[in-house]
């Protein structure tokens, strides 16, 4: 789940910006904090789906975008989120090999798997059910007592997720939107 150095994610407060440039002492995401930016090397050959500009519609996405093979993305027309690499099927959205390059997850302050964009595409933010998430809204949490119901709620919807066996899709409606202004065109999803 996570997005190539380059690529453009769109802020609340700043407009698109290269992932690689989000502060989140100063960029918000769908009105949300940034609570935590993870930052890896690929120092291996690393499978990516490259996502060709305008290969979902006009300006959808408005830059070649990379995501790795499990990124959630949205289709608008299912109203679902799919893997990354269950849209390779033509000469625009591919399948290829990345070394040697920085790639980012974004964790939201709200405990909410959200839907974000990328360079004109909408996609999934960083799950909030990792352990390693986990860890990092315990450290940033200012209230003892709010930081067991997060724990709660957090326990909870792994429980649902894993009792629904859900690995492939989402429906968008278990995910937050409330605040992403989604009109749609015809096939294209503008933002």
């Amino acid at each position: 789940m996570c997005i190539l150095e380059g690529s453009l994610v769109r802020t609340s407060n700043a407009g698109f910006i290269p992932v690689e440039t989000l502060d989140p002492q100063k960029h918000t995401i769908n009105n949300n904090r940034i609570l935590y930016i993870y930052k890896h090397k690929l120092s291996k050959p690393t499978d990516m789906i490259r996502f060709e500009k305008n290969s979902f519609g006009k300006e959808m996405p408005f830059k070649d975008t990379y995501l790795t093979i499990k990124h959630l993305v949205y289709h608008p027309i299912q109203n679902q989120l799919f893997n990354a690499n269950r849209y390779a099927t033509n000469n625009k959205i591919i399948n290829v090999t990345v070394n040697n390059r920085y790639i980012y997850q974004i964790l939201l302050d709200n405990i909410q798997w959200q839907i974000m964009n990328v360079g004109n595409l909408l996609c999934e933010s960083l799950c909030p059910y990792q352990d390693r998430c986990i860890s990092k809204y315990i450290e940033n949490n200012q209230n003892p007592n709010g930081t067991d119901n997060k724990i709660k709620e957090i326990t909870n919807t792994i429980d649902k997720i894993n009792n629904n066996k859900m690995t492939d899709k989402l429906k968008v409606s278990n995910l937050q939107l409330d605040n992403i202004n989604i009109n749609f065109t015809g096939n294209n999803l503008m933002h």
